[in-house]
């Protein structure tokens, strides 16, 4: 008899399901390292001190350097040869190239600080690291009207979920390998709502990388947008207008809440 895990899906992820590195890609040429060269540092010193927790991979690429036919560099360059210099992109994946784009833009210290810096991102990763199960961004559109509705029904059927669900006891979870008390964090269902205004500067990385975490999803920009982030980072399917209903997020929810 094959015995399925019990650790819920959102548990199970925290405890075992490492978050992506993103790959920041950064083309420049020869000439313009001078000025370039501070921005660089600022992001590889995030990338590279543990505190900070931010997963950044960099890769700057010189266009200017003789890179070998068929390389990655020179791959690179050939698929955004028509972009200004410098440019910056973040991807999901660490290889290169790749197809999985976050968001892309000039290398200045605006969008340096973009990438570093979002409070609401932060306080998803306090949330999560605190015990809640999920925390669902709602990406505003603009549309006040479907942007309260949208808010309202995840609310409401939010605060239900998280009356509702019910989770295996910790003395049903004490056998499991991959079920960690020791972890610190309290398991139960709490699932919370962060809104992020359309025209919030500070976090439009944030948006554009929660856009691009599914094909197309960009193209709904003009509706509201929920998406689910449990675990280290990981979104589930987002809910688009309409589709903002009970229906859908009780099954992201179940799904969230169920046997890993």
């Amino acid at each position: 008899m094959l015995l399925a895990c019990q650790v819920p899906v959102f548990r199970y992820a925290l405890e075992n399901w490492e978050p992506n590195r993103l790959t920041v890609a950064i083309l420049y040429s020869g000439e313009q390292l001078a000025e370039t060269k501070e921005l660089l540092e600022l992001i590889e010193q995030a990338a590279n001190t543990a505190d900070e927790k931010v997963n950044l991979r960099l890769h700057p690429i010189d266009v200017a350097a003789d890179h070998p036919a068929g390389s990655a560099e020179a791959n690179y360059w050939e698929m955004w040869k028509d972009k200004q210099l410098p440019h910056m992109f973040v991807y999901f994946s660490n290889n290169l190239p790749t197809p999985q784009l976050a968001w892309s833009g000039l290398l200045n210290e605006e969008n340096a600080n973009r990438l570093l810096q979002s409070p609401k991102r932060k306080e998803v990763v306090e949330r999560l690291l605190g015990g809640q199960t999920a925390v669902w961004v709602l990406l505003e559109s603009g549309n006040q009207a479907a942007d309260k509705r949208a808010e309202k029904v995840l609310r409401e059927e939010l605060a239900k979920k998280s009356d509702e669900i019910e989770l295996p006891s910790l003395m049903d979870l004490a056998t499991e390998e991959k079920f960690d008390e020791s972890l610190g964090v309290d398991l139960r269902v709490e699932f919370s709502l962060l809104t992020i205004d359309s025209d919030d500067e500070r976090e439009v990385f944030f948006r554009e990388m929660l856009f691009n975490t599914e094909l197309d999803l960009k193209d709904f920009a003009h509706e509201p947008i929920a998406v689910p982030i449990y675990g280290r980072g990981r979104t589930y399917f987002a809910l688009v207008g309409t589709g903002i209903n009970p229906d859908n997020i009780a099954d992201n929810s179940n799904f969230i809440c169920g046997a890993c």
